[in-house]
């Protein structure tokens, strides 16, 4: 695995201007607010520290209950991505991806912003000619993305991290995977041919 790396560059903010959306704290936020927020952050996607960072600040200019709203859409659009095919994308640009990798995975693709994130989901093989930039530790994940909201909340309220109301939520249901196949070289090869021709024999820049 790659050192960490990540060029220091100015910290940029986006301002939104959102309307403030009227769910209540266990409602999920509609998919063009949400996405609309994700979208304009991924404009910073080329150093994801301070994209996580424009993020928070922007979920701080929201009311309370939007944050959590926002969380709650993020772990809906991580249930829909939580498929095989994905899975086995993942596996191949990573060089392996275990249940937290696969789940980072799946937060870095989603704050690559909505264009991406669906046509990922229909083709996995588009990600070989993306432009994008792998997470803070040079690999494409972003864990950091799980934790915004939370931390948005909880310094907006002065309240215990521990005490955001999205973690008290019932989890959005997966359905159970289906399709398994193994990860071999020869099965990785024809399902991502694009990938495989990129990643296939150095996985990670």
């Amino acid at each position: 695995m790659p050192s960490r790396s990540v060029v220091s560059t100015t910290i940029a903010v986006i301002l939104f201007g959102l309307s403030a959306c009227t769910q209540t704290v266990t409602d999920s936020m509609p998919q063009t607010p949400f996405w609309s927020i994700i979208d304009r952050s991924s404009q910073l996607q080329t150093d994801p520290v301070i994209q996580i960072d424009a993020l928070k600040r922007n979920l701080m200019a929201l009311p309370e209950e939007d944050i959590v709203a926002f969380e709650h859409s993020l772990k809906q659009e991580m249930a829909r991505a939580y498929t095989w095919d994905l899975w086995g994308a993942a596996y191949l640009i990573n060089g392996g991806a275990s249940d937290d990798g696969f789940a980072y995975f799946r937060l870095w693709l989603i704050s690559k912003g909505s264009d991406l994130f669906e046509a990922t989901l229909r083709d996995p093989d588009v990600l070989a000619a993306a432009s994008v930039t792998p997470g803070p530790d040079g690999v494409y994940e972003l864990e950091e993305l799980m934790y915004v909201a939370g931390e948005a909340w909880a310094e907006k309220t002065g309240s215990d991290y521990a005490r955001f109301p999205a973690h008290d939520s019932a989890p959005v249901s997966i359905a159970p995977l289906k399709d398994d196949f193994d990860f071999t070289d020869e099965e990785l090869s024809k399902r991502y041919p694009k990938l495989w021709e990129r990643f296939g024999n150095s996985p990670l820049p």
